[in-house]
């Protein structure tokens, strides 16, 4: 019955946050939900320059590990800038352990993500995998649904449907172009790429009731320390059952410039994406930040075209 009340008062937290948000104060949080956006589609033009520099592909477990480790130390000055890191119950004693299970939590749903995706890649096409991927547009609305932490989650307009169902469908037609796309059925690698779609949804709507229960700094902060756990955890086993190859020779193959990128990886795409994710989803449903998150094709094709 307690767990039920605190349930309760968190949604309903939720609620007048979202009820007391203004109109300049929804639309400084999209604006914080596009520059994420900008943010994260900066990663693929940073794994292109990685190839390039290092003269082919590195290998993405060891990448992935420093990233993490990277963003773990970024996130260091965060929380301790945090102070209170409780703001939807003040009288929560237990707000420090609360945080803990909200960021672990997200980190392992965004880790095992991140694990499917990478495995599903490579199972299956490029344009297959993204083709895949993009019903995160139509899964993230769904989740809210079934999920969402507040009234204001789980009562999506029928706007909101048929942007993020347009998202899918746009995304779809310019990823598709001439090719089969999806003909002879799902393979396996597809399968395993919609299962990561489900986990970045599911990222989205946790995201949003955490937003609202806790600082963003901490709730940033203690999510990419938890997820550079986890990354090492899956660095480790697969070092021991001989997943791996040479860890020596990949760090030796990174020049310096590379290592430049690998720290704008980090904090870019990392570090601040999280950050302003938080800022932005404390106000935002899932729904409507996913129709924005949409946008990240559109950032990924100006960064190719630039750089």
């Amino acid at each position: 019955r307690i767990a039920r009340a605190r349930s309760r008062l968190h949604a309903t937290a939720g609620n007048a946050s979202e009820a007391r948000a203004s109109e300049e104060e929804v639309s400084v949080a999209r604006f914080f939900l596009a520059c994420t956006a900008a943010c994260w589609a900066t990663y693929p033009v940073t794994v292109k320059g990685l190839a390039m520099l290092a003269n082919g592909p590195l290998d993405p477990a060891v990448v992935t590990v420093i990233r993490y480790s990277f963003m773990a130390v970024f996130s260091a000055p965060l929380i301790l800038q945090s102070g209170d890191t409780g703001k939807a119950d003040a009288s929560d004693s237990d707000v420090g352990g609360r945080l803990v299970a909200s960021a672990t939590g997200i980190a392992a749903v965004g880790t095992a993500g991140t694990l499917l995706n990478t495995w599903g890649i490579e199972h299956t096409s490029a344009i297959r995998a993204a083709l895949v991927l993009s019903s995160i547009n139509v899964f993230t609305p769904i989740l809210s649904v079934l999920f969402g932490a507040s009234p204001g989650d789980r009562n999506i307009p029928v706007r909101t449907w048929v942007a993020c169902g347009v998202s899918f469908v746009a995304t779809a037609y310019a990823t598709l172009g001439s090719s089969t796309g999806l003909r002879g059925g799902l393979q396996d690698g597809d399968v395993s790429v919609l299962a990561a779609a489900v986990c970045y949804a599911g990222v989205k709507v946790l995201v949003a009731g955490a937003a609202r229960d806790f600082a963003p700094e901490a709730l940033a902060g203690g999510r990419l320390v938890a997820s550079a756990v986890f990354a090492w955890c899956v660095f480790i086993i697969s070092f021991f059952i001989g997943g791996l190859g040479d860890v020596q020779a990949t760090l030796q193959s990174i020049p310096v410039e590379a290592w430049g990128l690998l720290v704008f990886s980090a904090f870019t795409p990392g570090l601040l994406a999280t950050f302003l994710q938080a800022k932005g989803q404390s106000i935002v449903p899932p729904a409507q930040a996913q129709t924005i998150y949409a946008l990240v094709p559109f950032f990924a094709a100006v960064y190719d075209l630039i750089f």
